[in-house]
């Protein structure tokens, strides 16, 4: 006769603060998103706290006018917000004693030592490919340094502009399944045949089953939609300020920021996971290749977005041939969307594309529009191979739990 399932939660005891520390020093280049932290946490532990303290410099930088931006985040990622394979592992090595984590040489770009875990590069991943890229876009699609890259912040008029074909050919297809195809019937024959199962106790304990035993029932809807979330974000602009090198005399300009940003809000964690944390130095930039004010094509009336034409959202669309308009580097045909001029508005120059102006080579002859390249990276300094920003800092948590020392020190020092 099969004998029913049952889970026991662990004793409830009083929960006890943590406070660990965790300390970085990075070097960065403008652009790239660089981790600098990662804490894990347990099932029923709350953040009480936490404070992030930095001090970040960077090299001299090529204009001493114009400010750039320092940007500082942190997510609660779940082991079930991560992507295959390593998801999956996680989940069952939680639930089956010998199930085994893969693991990774050694990188050192990422903290990880030779046979370890790369939990710091798949948070990494999830991350960006939620929070820092657009749909259907891969996290290391866009890298530099072995680091992902970041978008340039500004939002201009090449918000909609896509090249002709983008336009006119149909939508990407979605392919499900061997057949291409699910059926209802499929769906409650694999829930009956798992049903089945349940009851003649042929299945394990579940990962639901497995966060019980913390006394953490998960709500309806399960692991709901594996987005991570974010829990901190900083964002610091600041000016280039003048310095004199001790050594030669020469007067140079270079950024600094001091960063101090505290999270007081009680984060309750679920599920086990990190507290996870990267970093991305964007300077503001102008583009290159952008020979003229879109204002210029407001050269008709429908371009004047009239009231009678708002219901159709394609009017206000251009199209310009290849090597002509305000982007005449685009190589192929293109078209701009005019309605984001008036939502967003757009760069004014009053001289021809030249070094030294935090100018991007974009967009791109194919319209790549949002991502810089390693070289406009070097671009934005005085000496190109002088060309990072130097970070130092520490991470303060103040976490509930039920952890607590079992090892303490001999002789422990008196401060």
């Amino acid at each position: 006769m099969a004998t029913s399932l049952q889970v026991v939660s662990g004793g409830r005891t009083a929960r006890v603060p943590r406070r660990p520390q965790h300390t970085f020093n990075l070097e960065i280049r403008p652009w790239a998103i660089v981790p600098y932290f990662i804490a894990p946490v347990l099932p029923g532990e709350t953040m009480k706290s936490l404070l992030l303290q930095a001090r970040v410099v960077t090299d001299p930088v090529a204009n001493p006018l114009i400010g750039w931006w320092c940007e500082f985040f942190i997510w609660y990622v779940k082991h079930r917000d991560l992507n295959e394979p390593l998801r999956s592992s996680l989940v069952n090595m939680m639930i089956d004693p010998s199930v085994t984590v893969q693991t990774t040489p050694v990188n050192n770009a990422y903290y990880i030592f030779n046979n370890a875990v790369d939990f710091t590069g798949q948070c990494t991943v999830r991350c960006v490919e939620t929070y820092f890229r657009d749909a259907n876009e891969a996290a290391t699609t866009w890298s530099m340094d072995g680091y992902c890259v970041a978008q340039i912040s500004q939002q201009t008029f090449l918000d909609s502009a896509l090249l002709d074909t983008a336009y006119t050919q149909g939508g990407p297809g979605l392919v499900v399944g061997a057949d291409d195809t699910i059926y209802g019937h499929e769906l409650d024959a694999q829930w009956a045949l798992w049903q089945q199962y349940r009851a003649a106790n042929l299945t394990h304990l579940t990962y639901e089953e497995y966060l019980a035993t913390y006394g953490i029932p998960l709500p309806a809807g399960g692991e709901g939609s594996r987005r991570p979330e974010l829990v901190r974000f900083v964002r610091d602009w600041s000016y280039p300020t003048n310095t004199v090198d001790p050594v030669t005399g020469t007067p140079s300009s270079a950024l600094s920021w001091a960063i101090a940003e505290r999270a007081d809000k009680d984060r309750f964690f679920r599920e086990p996971g990190f507290l996870f944390g990267m970093v991305c130095v964007r300077p503001k930039n102008y583009l290159a290749n952008q020979q003229g004010s879109v204002s210029g094509a407001l050269k008709d009336a429908l371009a004047w977005l009239p009231a009678v034409m708002g219901d159709d959202p394609s009017y206000s669309v251009r199209k310009f041939t290849a090597s002509t308009g305000p982007l005449p580097g685009v190589t192929a045909d293109y078209r701009i969307d005019l309605k984001d001029l008036f939502l967003y508005g757009e760069q004014f120059l009053n001289y021809a594309p030249k070094t030294g102006k935090n100018q991007v080579a974009l967009p791109a002859p194919g319209l790549g529009k949002k991502y810089p390249s390693s070289t406009d990276a070097d671009a934005m300094f005085k000496v190109p191979t002088s060309n990072k920003i130097r970070m130092d800092g520490v991470v303060s948590l103040n976490i509930l739990g039920q952890q607590v020392e079992t090892s303490p020190t001999a002789n422990p020092g008196g401060f």
